[in-house]
């Protein structure tokens, strides 16, 4: 079965941490989207960034939080958004990155004991298979009856996964992160949904790659992401980006080419040539790429 979603079914959650810029960006899509949604704030370990009077100006509740993204703290980052979820429950949560773009209302979501959003079966870089799939994190959802099993199940508290190697690590690229002292917030709800049994499902509102760029598709997608370029930008520059007609951008742009290719003339640089574009026929599948967050 699916559902229509209301405002009052869906709380979107942000997790936060010196990137008030990008914030505001997006929650000003996401408020012209969806005005009544519950929205949380919560900074994950930054104090000092105006994130109180960002939650005040766009009716969201604020949360200052410790700093849970070293793997030394396990799952525990998750299982605060779970417990906040929990005290302010609603049909669906809704995990965003401050870089996901909100373009038009979802036509429908999913029902069940599900986590849904664009599936990944590789990972970026390396392309090793991920057998059970990713939800890609910049924006993956969950029903109410799948974030309360994961929350009332206590796998994300459990010390194993400091063994990030053993439990949520179990491919290269996401153990190299973990190396690095980071969790990835995606693999940690992947290894969740497979220790549990919840299904994580395809879910074709929505297009999210971890790095790149999504094209703008004239609706065809409600959520896209990543939009790093557009939400790191000053609130100067996105009214003039806005406000410029077509007519003015497509010179503006191939003046920048033309300006390109002259310099590399100078210094000497050969011009790179554009890729051949393959075939319809003969384009591989699509398989979305893993996030290293």
């Amino acid at each position: 079965m699916l559902h229509q979603p209301q405002d009052r079914d869906l709380t979107f959650y942000f997790q936060v941490y010196r990137d008030p810029r990008e914030a505001r960006w997006c929650l000003t899509q996401l408020r012209r989207v969806y005005p009544g949604a519950t929205v949380m704030l919560v900074s994950d370990g930054d104090d000092r960034s105006p994130w109180k009077r960002l939650a005040e100006r766009f009716n969201a509740h604020c949360h200052i939080g410790q700093r849970l993204y070293g793997t030394e703290h396990g799952g525990r980052m998750l299982q605060r958004m779970l417990d906040l979820f929990a005290d302010r429950p609603t049909p669906y949560l809704i995990k965003i990155d401050t870089d996901t773009w909100a373009h038009r209302r979802l036509g429908y979501l999913p029902t069940g004991r599900k986590v849904f959003g664009t599936l990944e079966w590789y990972t970026f870089g390396r392309r090793e298979p991920l057998g059970f799939p990713n939800v890609q994190g910049g924006f993956v959802g969950y029903t109410r009856e799948a974030a309360t099993l994961i929350r009332s199940s206590k796998v994300l508290l459990s010390p194993r996964l400091r063994d990030y190697a053993n439990t949520y690590a179990d491919v290269e690229e996401i153990r190299g992160r973990a190396e690095r002292g980071m969790v990835s917030s995606d693999f940690l709800t992947r290894y969740a949904c497979r220790s549990l049994g919840i299904e994580c499902e395809e879910f074709g509102e929505v297009k999210s790659k971890y790095r790149g760029w999504v094209a703008e598709t004239d609706g065809q997608f409600a959520f896209t992401h990543p939009h790093k370029e557009i939400a790191g930008r000053s609130p100067l520059a996105a009214v003039v980006r806005d406000a410029l007609p077509r007519a003015v951008k497509a010179p503006a742009r191939s003046a920048v080419r033309v300006a390109k290719t002259s310099a590399r003339s100078l210094l000497g640089r050969p011009t790179p040539r554009p890729r051949p574009s393959l075939p319809v026929s003969a384009a591989p599948p699509t398989v979305a790429a893993s996030d290293a967050a």
